[in-house]
C-alpha cells in the first residue's frame, strides 16, 4: 500500500509555520465508536453530506462542483 505521506513526515509538517489543512474525510455513524476519533488539528467532512453531489448523471456520489466545495471549506473554518 502506497502513502500520500508518511506519519513522521506530516508530524514534521504539522509544526511549521503554514502547516497543512487536514481533512477528516469519513461516512460517520453517529452511534459509532469512530465518530468520537478524529486526526487532530483537522477539520472534520461528512463523505455524504460534505462530499457528494446529489445522486444522478454523475453517479451514486459525484463530486460536488467547486463552488458547493469551497462553499463547504468557507462554513467549516
Amino acid at each position: 500500500m502506497s502513502v500520500l505521506i508518511t506519519p513522521e513526515a506530516l508530524e514534521a509538517q504539522l509544526q511549521t509555520s503554514q502547516p497543512p489543512l487536514l481533512l477528516d474525510c469519513r461516512a460517520f455513524r453517529q452511534d459509532s465508536a469512530e465518530a468520537a476519533v478524529t486526526l487532530p488539528g483537522s477539520r472534520r467532512f461528512d463523505l455524504e453530506r460534505d462530499m457528494s453531489a446529489a445522486s444522478g448523471a454523475g453517479g451514486r456520489h459525484p463530486l460536488p462542483s467547486q463552488a458547493d466545495f469551497t462553499a463547504t471549506l468557507c462554513v467549516s473554518a
